[in-house]
């Protein structure tokens, strides 16, 4: 939730030829959906890939099978209202288990962060611009990582 401090996260891009593995939210203020990489906030004394990999296992029971950080990213942003600055340190991810890429949409273990969805989505949806991708430089991240790019 926004605050009046920077919330520095570790978040995954995962691919899966042309998908990639994203949470869907709404923003009820603005009626809006939108959809940002998976991942949540890096805790004290946890480095940023200790924070992912945890925010994996929390959020969609998942292990990661490679690891590779990519950059950090700012997003300033807002949110239900209120202001939001975010740090966001991404990583590129393959997942464990083979058949989690087989599936449209994983189930949540986590409801606490507002019943998001974590689902497959085709990565031409972000780079056309059509919907948006957060946080903010992870649709330019995409373009960068994508094969063939």
């Amino acid at each position: 939730m926004p605050s009046d401090r920077i919330r520095p996260l570790a978040l995954a891009l995962i691919l899966d030829g042309p998908r990639t593995l994203v949470e869907e939210g709404y923003d009820e203020v603005k009626d809006k959906s939108y959809f940002r990489l998976i991942g949540g906030g890096i805790e004290f004394g946890e480095t940023g890939e200790q924070a992912m990999r945890r925010e994996l296992r929390e959020e969609i029971g998942a292990e990661a099978s490679f690891v590779e950080y990519l950059e950090t990213l700012e997003n300033l942003f807002v949110y239900g209202g209120a202001p939001g600055h975010e740090l966001c340190r991404v990583y590129r991810v393959e997942l464990a288990d083979e058949r989690l890429y087989e599936l449209d949409e994983l189930e949540r273990l986590d409801r606490a962060t507002g019943g998001e969805r974590t689902q497959w989505a085709e990565v031409e949806r972000f780079l056309s611009r059509r919907e948006p991708l957060y946080p903010d430089g992870a649709v330019e991240l995409l373009e960068r990582v994508l094969p063939g790019s």
